[in-house]
C-alpha cells in the first residue's frame, strides 16, 4: 500500500569493480515517501559497465526527496523512472501535497516535483517520467511543465515524458552544454489506460543542443 524509504536507508543494485548496475523497483499500490536523506544506487562498475534501472511509483500520491544514482563512471549513466498519476513539473527542490505536520503523510492524488532534482538526475543518466490515469480523483495523466528546465550537465543525457493523457510544455527546456535528447509522448501506452485524448502542446521553446 505505502513504500517508504527514510532517512538514513541506503537501497543498491550497484556493480562492484565491473558490470552493469542493477534494477529497483520502488511502488507502492497507494503512495511512495523518499526521504531527502534516503539513498537509492544502480550504478555501473568502477571499471567498466554502465548504470541501471530506478522506478519510483506512487499510484495515487508521491513524495520524492532525493535523487536516485543510475551513474556510471566508466560507461553510460542508467535510467530513472518516475511513474505517478498527473505530475506538474515546478520551481526548486522540493514537492507538494505532504501534510507540513508529518512529511509521511500524503494530502491529494496530485503530484509537483522539483525541477532541480530532474536536473541532478540527469547529470547521472536519463530520466523517464510516466504517468498513468485513476486515483481517488480520476486524475487523466497528464504532464506539465510549469517553469524552466535548463541543463548544464557536463555529459549528454535523455529526458522522456510518457504521458497518458497531456504533455504540457509551457516553459523552456534547453541544453547549454551537452547535448539533452528529448522525447515527448502522449496518450502513451507506458500509461496504465492508453484511451486519452494524447495531445503533446508546446508553449515555449525547446532547445536541444544537437541532440
Amino acid at each position: 500500500d505505502t513504500v517508504a524509504l527514510t532517512e538514513g536507508s541506503l537501497t543498491s543494485a550497484s556493480a562492484g569493480e565491473s558490470g552493469n548496475g542493477g534494477e529497483i523497483l520502488a511502488i507502492g499500490m497507494n503512495r511512495l515517501l523518499m526521504d531527502s536523506l534516503a539513498a537509492l544506487e544502480a550504478t555501473g562498475g568502477a571499471n567498466s559497465g554502465n548504470g541501471g534501472f530506478i522506478e519510483t511509483s506512487g499510484y495515487k500520491s508521491f513524495q520524492i526527496g532525493g535523487t536516485p544514482d543510475v551513474s556510471a563512471a566508466a560507461g553510460q549513466g542508467g535510467t530513472w523512472l518516475i511513474d505517478p498519476n498527473n505530475i506538474e513539473i515546478v520551481a526548486g527542490g522540493g514537492n507538494t501535497n505532504i501534510n507540513a505536520a508529518n512529511p509521511f503523510a500524503s494530502t491529494n492524488d496530485s503530484a509537483q516535483l522539483g525541477v532541480d532534482l530532474i536536473l541532478t538526475a540527469l547529470g547521472l543518466g536519463n530520466v523517464t517520467i510516466t504517468t498513468q490515469d485513476g486515483g481517488t480523483d480520476l486524475q487523466a495523466g497528464d504532464i506539465t511543465l510549469s517553469t524552466d528546465l535548463i541543463y548544464t550537465g557536463g555529459t549528454d543525457s535523455g529526458l522522456t515524458l510518457n504521458a497518458s493523457n497531456d504533455v504540457n510544455i509551457n516553459n523552456a527546456i534547453s541544453a547549454t552544454a551537452s547535448a539533452l535528447d528529448v522525447t515527448l509522448n502522449a496518450n502513451s501506452d507506458e500509461g496504465a489506460d492508453a484511451s486519452g485524448s494524447g495531445a503533446v502542446n508546446v508553449n515555449a521553446a525547446i532547445t536541444t543542443n544537437g541532440s
